[in-house]
C-alpha cells in the first residue's frame, strides 16, 4: 500500500486541514500519515484561534515519519510562519522526499487569514525560486534529460504523442537542430504543418512505426525541405541505435514521437522507459 504524508494544520471542525486530507487519502485506499503545523479553533463560521507548532517539533514529526513508514508522496497545506516553512523545506531535503505537492492554505473558507505575510514571502522567496530552478530535474517523459555520452545529450519526450507536442519540444531547444526519433501509432492526425517544423528544427530524422511514411511525406513535401537526412528503421531499438550512430559531439538526440505508442508499446511511459533503458545501456 502506498503512503501519503499530509503536512498541514489541524481543523477542529474536521472540514479541512489534516482531518480532511486523511479522509481523502483513506478514501483512495492509501496509507495516511501526518505532520501537524498548527492547531486551530475553527468551525464553519470562522477561525477563532491559531496556535503554531514549534518549527523544531515540525521537523521532529517529519523525522519520525520518514524514518519509519517512508511516504511515497507529500502534500503540504497550511504553513503559517516562515520558520515552519524553513523547517519543512529542511526536512524534505534531509529525507530526499519525492512527489511533493505544495497547496498552502492562505485563507479559510470563512474568509479568515491562516498564514502570515512573512510566510508567504518565505514560500516564494528569491532563495526558494533559485534553489528550485537549480535542483528541478523535470518530470519523466517530458523532455527528460537521460544522460550525456561522448558529448551527445539524450532526451526522453515520450509524452509527445501529437505533432503539436513535439513541435513545442523542438522549439524549446532554440536555434540548435536536433536528431529526432519520431513515429508510432496512427491517430489519423495530419502531419502537413509538422513537416515544415521538422525541416526548421531537425538535423537528421529517424523514423519508426506505422506513421513513418506519413511523416516522411510531410517533411519532403514542405516548402522548406532542403534534403534533410531521413533514416527509416524497422524496430524501436534499431531507431535509437541509428540515432546514436549518426550523432556527433555537441548533438542532441530526442525521442519525441509526435504519435501515440500503441503500435509498439502499451503506453507512452513504457515507450519512454524503453528508450532510457537502451540509452543507459550504451
Amino acid at each position: 500500500m502506498k503512503a501519503v504524508l499530509t503536512i498541514a494544520g489541524s481543523d477542529s471542525s474536521g472540514g479541512a486541514g489534516i482531518q480532511a486530507d486523511l479522509k481523502t487519502i483513506i478514501a483512495h485506499r492509501l496509507f495516511g500519515e501526518s505532520v501537524i503545523t498548527a492547531l486551530t479553533a475553527q468551525n464553519t463560521t470562522g477561525v477563532f484561534g491559531v496556535m503554531d507548532v514549534d518549527p523544531a517539533f515540525v521537523g521532529a514529526q517529519m523525522d519520525a515519519v520518514f524514518d519509519d513508514i517512508r511516504p511515497d508522496a507529500v502534500k503540504i497545506g497550511m504553513v503559517s510562519s516562515p520558520d515552519i516553512v524553513r523547517a519543512i523545506a529542511d526536512g524534505l531535503r534531509r529525507h530526499h522526499a519525492c512527489n511533493i505537492v505544495v497547496d498552502p492554505v492562505m485563507v479559510a473558507t470563512s474568509g479568515s487569514a491562516l498564514i502570515a505575510d512573512a510566510a508567504v514571502d518565505a514560500l516564494v522567496s528569491d532563495e526558494v525560486v533559485q534553489k528550485t530552478a537549480k535542483e528541478f530535474q523535470g518530470v519523466p517523459h517530458r523532455i527528460e534529460f537521460v544522460r550525456e555520452i561522448g558529448g551527445v545529450k539524450y532526451y526522453n519526450d515520450s509524452i509527445a504523442s501529437s505533432p503539436a507536442r513535439t513541435t513545442a519540444g523542438l522549439i524549446s531547444f532554440g536555434d540548435q537542430k536536433v536528431i529526432l526519433i519520431a513515429g508510432g501509432y496512427d491517430k489519423k492526425i495530419p502531419f502537413d504543418d509538422f513537416g515544415a517544423v521538422v525541416n526548421d528544427h531537425v538535423k537528421e530524422l529517424v523514423l519508426v512505426g506505422v506513421t513513418a511514411q506519413k511523416i516522411q511525406d510531410a517533411v519532403e513535401k514542405a516548402d522548406n525541405f532542403k534534403g534533410l537526412a531521413i533514416h527509416r528503421c524497422d524496430d524501436f531499438k534499431a531507431a535509437v541505435c541509428k540515432a546514436k550512430e549518426i550523432a556527433k559531439e555537441g548533438d542532441i538526440v530526442i525521442l519525441s514521437p509526435a504519435c501515440a505508442s500503441f503500435d509498439l508499446f502499451p503506453n507512452f511511459e513504457v515507450r519512454g522507459n524503453t528508450f532510457k533503458e537502451i540509452v543507459n545501456a550504451f
